[in-house]
């Protein structure tokens, strides 16, 4: 048995837990890494624009507090739709082709989403919030995020009352008209609440099942994963050595098992010329291969 087996398992305040939880039609996704930036906002409503560039903030605003700038940031793109109509129609269909492509991986953008947020260096990570994120709109009525002192909703609810607003008639992508909502009281950093369309249910329900002990061993900075359904409760606890072992402890339904991997991995490095900000960049990707004489 490796040594990781005596250090202690963190608990689910640690900034490198994930929680899921899925109660009826509503899945509410808990972390405690950092919160939702303006920029990661910016993001979302931007099919385009990604906020994982190095570049500064594209926007300028009045006020420092993050409710108050989605509010500016919802006034520009109003004023930018109006001014160039063109542009709504390009913007619904770049945000649905979007959805399209990411279908089938929304779990895994949104455990991506919860990696970017906790701490290490992400500069240059493939997939910071922005374009997966957008997958969730498979699924979802609303999304709602939580996340430090932001407290935002998109949803098809909120883009026909923007829509409105312009006088027009033709739809809107929905993640370019964020709504202000209620601020909610919650132990953790973040919490996204996605209200599902109750045709999507079983599928959310497969997703979360695929996600297991060999998961863990692949999915950076994660040393706790949570999944909390009606019909049970798992949880995996990951303890990394120096020497690339991976101990990895689940408990399903009370249960517990632990399995020991042998990870090799090798780091690279690929450029990749930038169209959005017009210039080469450099990315880093990894190879990972992961054997358990444990497993089954």
């Amino acid at each position: 048995m490796s040594r990781l087996a005596e250090i202690d398992i963190p608990n689910e305040n640690n900034e490198n837990t994930v929680i899921f939880e899925l109660k009826d039609d509503v899945l509410i996704v808990c972390n405690n890494g950092e919160p939702f930036s303006i920029e990661g906002i910016e993001s979302l409503m931007l099919p385009y624009y990604t906020s994982k560039s190095e570049r500064e903030a594209k926007q300028s605003f009045k006020s420092s507090i993050i409710n108050d700038q989605v509010k500016e940031l919802l006034e520009k793109r109003w004023s930018l739709y109006k001014d160039y109509p063109e542009r709504i129609q390009s913007d619904y269909s770049t945000e649905y082709k979007t959805v399209g492509e990411y279908h089938g991986r929304e779990i895994l953008e949104l455990l991506q989403n919860c990696i970017d947020s906790m701490p290490g260096d992400c500069k240059f990570q493939i997939g910071t919030k922005g374009l997966g994120f957008r997958s969730l709109l498979n699924w979802c009525e609303k999304i709602k995020i939580f996340s430090g002192d932001l407290s935002v909703a998109f949803g098809m609810e909120e883009a026909a009352k923007f829509r409105e607003s312009l006088g027009l008639k033709q739809k809107v992508a929905i993640l370019s008209a964020p709504t202000i909502i209620e601020h909610i009281e919650s132990s953790y950093t973040t919490q996204i609440v996605l209200n599902l369309k109750k045709p999507v249910i079983d599928d959310v329900k497969s997703q979360l099942m695929q996600i297991d002990e060999r998961s863990m061993v692949f999915l950076p900075k994660i040393e706790e994963l949570i999944i909390r359904t009606t019909d049970s409760e798992r949880s995996y606890h990951k303890l990394e050595d120096t020497n690339g072992d991976v101990l990895v402890s689940a408990t399903i339904d009370g249960v517990c098992t632990e399995y020991l991997w042998q990870v090799f991995k090798q780091e690279r490095k690929t450029v990749s010329f930038d169209d959005i900000d017009n210039e080469i960049k450099e990315y880093n990707y990894g190879i990972s291969i992961a054997f358990c004489d444990d497993c089954e």
